[in-house]
């Protein structure tokens, strides 16, 4: 079987695929026996806007302050948001032994790599390792 790693940005991607010894590349990703490596761009996800959740909310008034939703809502940044469909599609297309993160090693990494697990629907905690 195959393992994904997530890295935050192309250039760690690139390291690891030297490193194991992946030189196929492919579309956002490089391809190996044993490894697909792909990248982030840094955040591919952010949270809704208020008018996201009702467009009476583009201009906002006192009245509706504070704007608290019931549950946060997330959509892929349209400036980076082939990658993330790059991402998505590994996720639900390949049956991966594990997914590593590989993001930087901090609260912010892990942030990026949990969210675009999260909207890309991939929600099995038991198989999620962390390279540190």
């Amino acid at each position: 079987m195959t393992d994904l790693i997530l890295t935050e940005k192309f250039s760690v991607a690139s390291d690891f695929a030297k490193a194991l010894g992946v030189k196929k590349k492919g579309e956002g990703c490089f391809v190996g026996d044993a490894y697909i490596i792909t990248w982030a761009v840094g955040h591919l996800v952010e949270l809704y806007e208020p008018d996201d959740y009702d467009k009476n909310l583009k201009k906002w008034r006192i009245e509706t302050l504070p704007l608290i939703p019931e549950q946060f809502k997330y959509k892929p940044i349209k400036k980076t948001y082939q990658q993330f469909k790059t991402i998505k599609s590994l996720l639900t297309k390949k049956n991966f032994d594990s997914v590593i993160i590989a993001t930087d090693a901090g609260r912010e990494g892990e942030v990026i790599a949990r969210t675009i697990l999260f909207e890309s629907g991939f929600l099995d905690k038991s198989r999620i390792v962390r390279f540190w």
